[in-house]
């Protein structure tokens, strides 16, 4: 992924498009762009291969729209992500399908157990998250909020069982990446 954002990076400073100070920002622009592209296109064409396309989307949407504001913990390697995001959707779409054997309640509680730690721990400030402006922190943790509150009305209003599973197990989980356990020592001294 980095010889290839490399490689965009420096076409572009040699048909004049940058100047050499820029290349590292762009190149890890390029990279960041590349790297959620392909893992949201996989697990889209895995879905897909699944049946389970739509479901998929949704799980991402929920995942993806909350993980932007809220921060969480991240995996070391492009592969553990990639692993971490498809059983991600692979628990929510399971839970979707068995959402006729569950008891409702479980969804109320993870929805408020949910809104509880993003309004408390929501964004979480790591090592791959550095953020110390005041000004984003608050853009970010009313982004959070508003995520978890759409979320959650359509978690709350949609009738069918299995719709609610899906959007309230990738919340959930997304909560659950930013409670202080999850984080190194050199993230709680941030």
């Amino acid at each position: 992924m980095n010889s290839l954002s490399a490689s965009i990076a420096r076409w572009s400073i040699k048909n004049g498009k940058l100047n050499d100070e820029q290349f590292q920002i762009i190149q890890f622009g390029i990279a960041v762009f590349l790297d959620s592209f392909l893992k949201i296109a996989g697990l889209l064409v895995i879905g897909a291969l699944f049946g389970y396309w739509g479901q998929v989307s949704a799980v991402l949407l929920v995942f993806c729209t909350t993980r932007y504001f809220a921060g969480g913990a991240h995996c070391e390697s492009h592969l553990g992500c990639f692993l971490s995001m498809a059983a991600i959707c692979a628990v929510s779409v399971t839970l979707s399908e068995l959402a006729l054997f569950l008891p409702l309640w479980i969804i109320a509680i993870m929805l408020l157990l949910s809104f509880a730690i993003i309004a408390i721990y929501a964004p979480m400030v790591s090592r791959k998250n550095p953020i110390h402006d005041p000004k984003i922190l608050s853009i970010k943790k009313k982004g959070s909020l508003l995520c978890a509150f759409v979320f959650g009305i359509l978690i709350i209003f949609l009738p069918a069982p299995s719709i609610k599973w899906l959007l309230v197990t990738p919340l959930f989980i997304e909560a659950l990446f930013i409670l202080p356990l999850r984080r190194t020592s050199h993230e709680k001294n941030n």
